[in-house]
């Protein structure tokens, strides 16, 4: 028997309804039920700091919060609050992540075989010119300069590099 793509089984699935269900289901999930919508929607930004995922887990129009938000002062308070903590789970993900790696499966002729490590250097990378503008950023960054077209980048020794986190790190 072939596939057929319109079975139920292959229903197209946005990463949006995953990201709910995933936040919906885990073992708090109770608590993150609790309350009004109010609360819960504040609850779910905090833990994913996206207003259509927060408006989707409290049952609630996007549109719906974004107008309670602007004629509520303490409302918006705490959606900032809340979005705050979302977006440090966020940064403290994309470190672990970039620091410690994330570790996958290897499988040999469908058998697991053992585990690897991989590391985003493009966070790694991401992470450092956050946190440390003053030495990773580009010279045109940082003085507000736009690069020319056609100019090339300037390539560090691995003692310069070495020699600019030390710098950074004695500022």
């Amino acid at each position: 028997m072939k596939d057929n793509p319109a079975h139920p089984k292959y229903e197209a699935v946005s990463s949006l309804d995953i990201l709910v269900k995933t936040l919906t289901r885990e073992r708090d999930a109770a608590k993150l039920l609790a309350g009004d919508w109010k609360d819960i929607f504040l609850q779910a930004l905090a833990r994913a700091p996206i207003l259509s995922v927060a408006a989707r887990i409290a049952a609630v129009p996007p549109r719906r919060a974004t107008m309670e938000r602007n004629a509520d002062s303490e409302f918006a308070r705490q959606w900032d609050e809340a979005m705050e903590e979302g977006l440090d789970e966020i940064e403290a993900a994309a470190y672990l992540s970039a620091v410690f790696g994330d570790q996958r499966p290897v499988f040999h002729q469908g058998l697991q075989i053992g585990w690897t490590t991989d590391y985003s250097h493009a966070t790694q990378s991401m992470l450092l010119k956050a946190l440390r503008p003053e030495v990773f950023e580009t010279r045109s960054r940082r003085s507000g300069k736009q690069k020319e077209p056609g100019a090339r980048m300037h390539h560090m020794t691995l003692e310069e590099f070495r020699k600019r986190v030390e710098e950074a790190k004695r500022a």
